[in-house]
């Protein structure tokens, strides 16, 4: 709760804690709770971004109560920001306290990797469904199938899954336990592999961020 009207930021004094959620907690309201009951019914009395801590701060019930958060705006700024500094995803702290995350669902993701992993390697997106369905090696198999280019070297001292890039990165193996399995995977036309990623990415969004691999 605010102490002083004039005074509505982070930083400004305080008397104690606002209204309760449906915790029945004074001062905390999920997320969800907030954007429903306040936000999307618009039930505030002012509605801002802090450019500064790249947040919204609402002011609800009356101008008595402040109330700091973050809605699809200040979520794209974070989101650009971690992008900016080389992290490749994000994480909800506690998924009980939304119903429908900003980004998309779990589900949403799956439906999309399954979908691309049965097309062409044509696209970063397509080549990250590789690192779920590479099948195990089978010991003792050397054999090559017909059409099959198959090279243990590749995996010397490699005793971890891992999906290692071929000469000039213009493709990747799936190693384990020094042993490659499968066959060669070239990446299509335009692309190489990103061994930070372990993707087939855009030349130009490859060896960023300190990490160089491939000449």
């Amino acid at each position: 709760k605010l102490t002083d009207p004039s005074c509505t930021t982070v930083g400004c004094p305080i008397g104690g804690a606002g209204v309760a959620g449906c915790s029945g907690e004074l001062g905390f309201g999920p997320y969800f709770e907030l954007k429903e009951n306040y936000v999307d019914a618009g039930r505030y009395d002012s509605l801002l971004i802090n450019e500064k801590t790249k947040s919204m701060e609402m002011i609800v019930e009356g101008g008595s109560v402040f109330v700091s958060l973050d809605l699809g705006v200040t979520f794209e700024m974070k989101r650009e920001y971690y992008l900016s500094k080389c992290f490749r995803g994000q994480m909800w702290w506690a998924i009980d306290m939304i119903k429908e995350p900003p980004f998309g669902t779990y589900q949403q993701q799956a439906s999309t990797n399954q979908a691309v992993s049965s097309q062409a390697i044509s696209s970063p997106a397509a080549a990250a469904a590789l690192t779920a369905s590479a099948p195990a090696p089978v010991p003792g198999e050397l054999n090559n199938a017909p059409g099959v280019q198959q090279d243990n070297a590749y995996c010397t001292g490699i005793r971890r899954p891992e999906l290692v890039p071929i000469e000039n990165c213009e493709g990747f193996v799936f190693c384990q336990d020094e042993r490659m399995s499968g066959s060669i995977t070239k990446c299509s036309a335009g692309l190489i592999f990103d061994a930070n990623m372990k993707i087939c990415n855009w030349p130009s969004e490859t060896n960023i961020c300190g990490f160089e691999f491939c000449p």
